[in-house]
This record gives structure tokens, C-alpha cells and sequence, in this order.
């Protein structure tokens, strides 16, 4: 009798566990090689997961960081075969080598991964990737979004990096850093030594912006006058030929009717009487693209705002840049910016700096805004 209790005991225990949420993944230490942190209790964008696993302290250990993709492939268990369809163009395998993974979801959590995406055709979407039953299911996501984050550590004692089923005496490299933005220099270094811990070279070479100097991570700083929005060094800019004063670019995606709020309330070089730029404004900002700049041979201005009668696939595009130089616009921008102006199908005007396009878009979809001013 003693023994069926006790039995009943341990299994209503276990079922508590399961209940409670018990963070199995965070016991996981795969052959003494690595170890997980609890899931994050929120979710944060991709920069915010950086500094969290950095600045973690769990179970007694500072040394987590954000897992690359192919980490977090060892979080899979009870599947020893290729988790890829035959078809699956997206399979994780297949861009391991290119590391255009950016997160993973385990269980029902999506989870924030240390590789970027490089898909030409989406200049701000990342990899995602999804483990289901059979294979793996990727999509691409705004890197701004907010997901969870699990961080991980390497169980070598110091001076040791996991590599080849075993602690070994850790490799080290010296790295340039990558990545320097535009109007951007070096806080203080631009190179770095890293450690092979296994998976990766650590800490990464791909700088980020921190106002902290460092000599052991790549990190950059804005140039004198501009100031860092999310992505990039930017700062207003005005234009004497037409006395228009231009905000700096939002520092996050909104719907178009998001993007006039924005411009109405915003209060920047001391002004507030800030507006949505109307489409035959925004187009003073393009160059190098004959047809759209501001007196080309795209039709879609201010006067002419229909789409059947206005757009013309080839006047009102040009090749797109997958260097994401900034070639098209006079600020540099590579994204798709709003207008105040909509076609004849409740569509809004938007300039695609990637490419130096006009085309209409969904006033639902999310896009970045800069605010203008007449002066």
C-alpha cells in the first residue's frame, strides 16, 4: 500500500510540473556541453535579446549569450533524422551554411537566434524558423518584433571552449569588426579577439551601436550630429533649394494612419508644427533614379494620383540595390517611407528607397515616416 502511494505521489508530482509550466529545456546539458537559461519572461526585439542574455545572471553564471541557430537546433529532441521536407525551399539546413537563420520557435514560444537574415527581397525581415512534427517551417519577420529569448552558456571551465564532443583549450582569432553604419566611427576599437566555444566565434564581430567604449566587443557610436534611431545614424535635414525642414526617419514601422499621428505630435530642433509629406514632396528626396525623382518621368504627383491613370510600371521604378547603399535617397535612406497621398483605391502613396519605386500601399502596413515642415 505504502508503495502505490508512493507511486501515486510521484506521478501527481510530475503532473504538477507539467502544469506549473516546469522549464524542462532549462535543465537540458547535452553531453556536459552546454547549458540553457530559463525562457525570458517578456518578449523584446532582437537588440533588446542581445543585451539581456549579456547582462544575465542565472543559477549563479554571467557568462550566457544569445545561441546561434545551430545551437539552438540541440534544443530538438527524440528526432534523429533530417527534420527538412524535400520541398522545403526554407529548410534550415539548407541556409546553415550562409547563416540566414534569426530565430527558432520551440514549443509554442518563438525564440531570438544571434544569425541574420539576408534575403535581398525584404531589406528589414529576418529568418524565422519553426520545429513541427516532421521538418522545419521558416518565415521572414521585422526584426524590431518582440519574441522570447532563451540564452546559453558553454559548461567549459575557463580558458576551455566545447569542440568536438570535449572541452578543449579554447581557439582564439583576432577579427575585424563589420557592420559600421553610415555617419558611424569605431567605439574604440575595430577589431577584436574572439573564442571558439564550439558553436560560434565569440563575442561577435557584427558591431552595435553602444555610446559605452569597449576593446573587447566591436561596438560604434554616431558621427558629431546625428544620433542613432534603430538601425542607423541619422539626423534632420534641410533642404534650401524648396525651404523644407525633414525629421529624422521614425525609429519604428507604423500603419499610415499611425505615421500622421506621429508627425502631428512630434517635437524635434525645436518645432512642432511637423506634417505627412504629400507624395510630390517625399519624391525630392530620391535620386539616381531618372523616372521617380522629382520632375521624372513617373506620373504620380501631388495632381495625379490615380493609380490606372497616373503609375506606370517602368517610369515609376528602378533596379533595385541590394547593396542597401542608400544610392536612391538623399539621406540614405533604404526603406519604404509614407506619404500623405492616396490613389483612387484608398491605396497610399510610398517611396521604396531600396529600389527608388513609387507604388501604393495598405495604409495597414507597417512602414517608417519622415515628418517635413515648411520653412
Amino acid at each position: 500500500m505504502k508503495n502505490i502511494c508512493l507511486l501515486i505521489t510521484i506521478c501527481l508530482f510530475s503532473v504538477i510540473l507539467a502544469s506549473c509550466g516546469h522549464d524542462e529545456i532549462a535543465e537540458i546539458d547535452l553531453e556536459n556541453s552546454i547549458s540553457w537559461s530559463s525562457l525570458s519572461s517578456y518578449e523584446m526585439n532582437w537588440y533588446e535579446a542581445q543585451d539581456y542574455c549579456t547582462n544575465l545572471r542565472e543559477r549563479g553564471h554571467d557568462d550566457w549569450h544569445l545561441p546561434s541557430a545551430e545551437e539552438l537546433e540541440t534544443v530538438v529532441k527524440n528526432y534523429t533524422g533530417n527534420p527538412c521536407l524535400e520541398n522545403d525551399i526554407y529548410c534550415l539546413f539548407e541556409y546553415r551554411e550562409n547563416k540566414e537563420i534569426y530565430y527558432i520557435k520551440t514549443g509554442d514560444v518563438w525564440l531570438w537566434t544571434n544569425d541574420k537574415g539576408s534575403d535581398i527581397n525584404y531589406t528589414t525581415a529576418m529568418w524565422a524558423v519553426m520545429f513541427l512534427e516532421d521538418h522545419m517551417q521558416t518565415e521572414l519577420i521585422e526584426f524590431h518584433e518582440n519574441y522570447h529569448v532563451r540564452c546559453v552558456r558553454s559548461k567549459c571551465t575557463s580558458g576551455y571552449s566545447w569542440n568536438n564532443g570535449k572541452c578543449e583549450t579554447a581557439q582564439t582569432r583576432t577579427a575585424d569588426c563589420t557592420d559600421l553604419p553610415r555617419n558611424a566611427n569605431w567605439n574604440t576599437v575595430s577589431q577584436i579577439t574572439q573564442t571558439w566555444n564550439g558553436y560560434s566565434w565569440l563575442p561577435t564581430n557584427k558591431s552595435r551601436h553602444n555610446e559605452e567604449p569597449s576593446t573587447t566587443e566591436c561596438r560604434f557610436k554616431c558621427n558629431s550630429g546625428y544620433s542613432w534611431i534603430g538601425e542607423k545614424c541619422d539626423k534632420s535635414y534641410h533642404d534650401p533649394a524648396r525651404n523644407m525642414l525633414w525629421s529624422r526617419r521614425s525609429p519604428t514601422c507604423m500603419t499610415g494612419l499611425a505615421a500622421a499621428a506621429y508627425c502631428d505630435s512630434l517635437s524635434e530642433e525645436g518645432f512642432r508644427d511637423w506634417r505627412l509629406p504629400t507624395i510630390s514632396e517625399l519624391r525630392t528626396l530620391i535620386k539616381n533614379c531618372h523616372g521617380t525623382k522629382s520632375g521624372g518621368s513617373c506620373n504620380v504627383t501631388d495632381t495625379c494620383l490615380s493609380f490606372d491613370e497616373c503609375w506606370d510600371s517602368e517610369a515609376c521604378s528602378c533596379d533595385y540595390d541590394p547593396d542597401e547603399s542608400g544610392k536612391y535617397s538623399e539621406l540614405g535612406d533604404t526603406n519604404a517611407l509614407w506619404s500623405s497621398s492616396m490613389d483612387d483605391y484608398n491605396f497610399v502613396w510610398v517611396v521604396k528607397f531600396a529600389s527608388g519605386d513609387i507604388e501604393s500601399e495598405n495604409i495597414n502596413y507597417p512602414l517608417y515616416v519622415r515628418c517635413v515642415r515648411s520653412e
